[in-house]
């Protein structure tokens, strides 16, 4: 039996919908903005047309932003996220061949939504491009195996 992809991109896009209200559509997020017409839902479709899609941003100040991209904590948070993901998330697509119920869909959405808003109030770090990364990595494996 082979996993319906529409559905893990559905769950995808549940588990990460916080980004979607503050961080793909949103007018300013720092020192970047990311282009028009990337929410999660345009982001997946153009990773279906081309695996290789990258989303675009527009920088608004000229000072060195790598610097920010540098934060060993945001990694540790994002490290825990995809280890759950691959623990949890994975196993249920590929092995179960089936999508999240309600309750691992809300437990998945929580748990992404915590490292977000806990990175976010204690050092406006880059933790929301993270999850942006990963959930586009996702979408792209989701594609690419399942």
């Amino acid at each position: 039996m082979v996993f319906n992809k529409e559905i893990a991109i559905q769950n995808l896009q549940f588990m990460f919908r916080y980004l979607d209200r503050y961080y793909t559509k949103a007018s300013y997020n720092g020192d970047y903005t990311l282009g028009p017409n990337q929410d999660l839902k345009k982001a997946a479709e153009n990773i279906k047309k081309d695996l290789f899609w990258l989303p675009k941003y527009k920088f608004k100040k000229k000072k060195n932003v790598l610097n920010n991209f540098i934060d060993i904590n945001r990694k540790k948070s994002y490290g825990d996220l995809c280890d759950y993901i691959v623990k949890n998330i994975l196993p249920i697509w590929d092995i179960e061949k089936r999508g999240l119920n309600i309750k691992e869909l809300v437990y998945s959405y929580s748990k992404i939504y915590d490292i977000i808003l806990s990175k976010r109030l204690t050092n406006k770090t880059f933790i929301e491009y993270d999850c942006y990364i990963l959930y586009l990595d996702l979408c792209r494996g989701v594609y690419k195996t399942l």
